[in-house]
């Protein structure tokens, strides 16, 4: 069978434009640098290349958003290490004050730098990260987290929760900490166990907590909000002090409180003694006068600015307990000592 030339040229005519079709592609595939050119030459290709954009968006989110953590950490430990110094000028300034050689014009100078700082101290707790955001307001991160009252007490704005930020796919890690437990809500006292003298004391005593005997009543006490009243009612032989402390639950030193379980002990005890109830053992310095009482808190909390703020705005009126006849009488506020008792 003889083939014309015509029909072998029309027989490699698909044979050459399928190899001018392969030049062309590889020609594109050179110029571009890129060997899938169009969904429709490689699906599974393209199906793999779009997800694999997916996972380099995904990656340059969580970089952005370590990025951006970073700095709101970076941010809050600058804050942590400007407040640490300052506390430590403010402990200087305490024990300053506290020496025998400062004057009063000296310390009335002291006074008025710790108030500075209380200012510095307020300004430093309200710290923002470079997107505006309050860095110990928890997750309430729009809303300063510490501001003043009428009364001059500082009060916190935020919540305890903190924030997280997600920094590689299914890993997230918090990035901010709440101020409810960097500036508040810190145990006071020794150990948590806080001893205030009501303000009509006369006396010279000072009373600390010593220690504890029971830690696990000690926190059981706490957890139901129980406070204890040390009443010293008078004198016994060999010049030992009569004491009575009454079980109650209430703000301490406030008009609140209230003996609601009445006297839990009483007896007596020598001048710079130990008073044992409750699980605790209450140091005594000094000597205290008749009806000198103190409010004993296990539990209690306090915050940085406290001790800062003016007295005026921290006082807070107190009652006291006396004998009268048999009965346990309250008197008013100490505020008004003149008031006679309601028995």
């Amino acid at each position: 069978m003889r083939i014309s030339s015509s029909e072998f040229l029309l027989g490699s005519l698909p044979q050459l434009l399928a190899q001018q079709s392969n030049a062309n592609t590889l020609n594109q595939e050179i110029a571009t640098g890129q060997t899938l050119l169009n969904a429709a030459s490689d699906p599974a290709g393209a199906g793999l290349a779009m997800q694999t954009e997916g996972q380099i968006q995904q990656l340059t989110y969580d970089a952005s958003n370590a990025q951006a953590g970073a700095q709101t950490i970076q941010t809050s430990v600058s804050a942590l290490e400007q407040i640490s110094t300052l506390l430590n000028q403010l402990q200087q300034i305490a024990e300053n004050g506290a020496s025998a050689a400062t004057s009063a014009d000296a310390r009335q100078s002291l006074v008025v730098q710790a108030q500075n700082m209380l200012q510095q101290l307020v300004q430093l707790a309200n710290t923002q990260d470079p997107d505006g955001n309050y860095v110990f307001a928890g997750s309430q991160t729009s809303t300063a987290p510490f501001s003043a009252t009428s009364s001059g007490q500082i009060v916190f704005n935020g919540d305890a929760s903190s924030n997280s930020a997600e920094i590689a796919p299914g890993i997230s890690v918090p990035i901010s900490v709440s101020g409810q437990g960097l500036f508040t809500n810190l145990p006071a006292g020794q150990n948590g166990v806080a001893i205030t003298a009501d303000a009509a004391n006369t006396g010279d005593a000072t009373a600390l907590v010593q220690s504890a005997s029971s830690p696990s009543q000690v926190a059981a006490e706490a957890q139901a909000g129980t406070q204890y009243q040390l009443t010293f009612t008078g004198t016994g032989g060999n010049g030992s002090l009569n004491y009575t402390v009454a079980s109650g639950a209430g703000s301490p030193g406030s008009a609140h409180f209230t003996a609601t379980s009445g006297t839990v002990a009483s007896g007596s005890v020598a001048a710079g003694g130990d008073v044992r109830f409750g699980g605790l053992a209450v140091a005594l310095n000094g000597t205290p006068a008749t009806g000198d009482s103190f409010i004993v808190q296990p539990g209690a909390q306090s915050s940085l600015f406290k001790a800062l703020l003016p007295r005026s705005a921290r006082r807070r009126p107190v009652r006291r307990w006396m004998s009268w006849g048999s009965n346990r009488c309250r008197m008013r506020s100490a505020a008004s000592p003149g008031r006679k008792p309601r028995c």
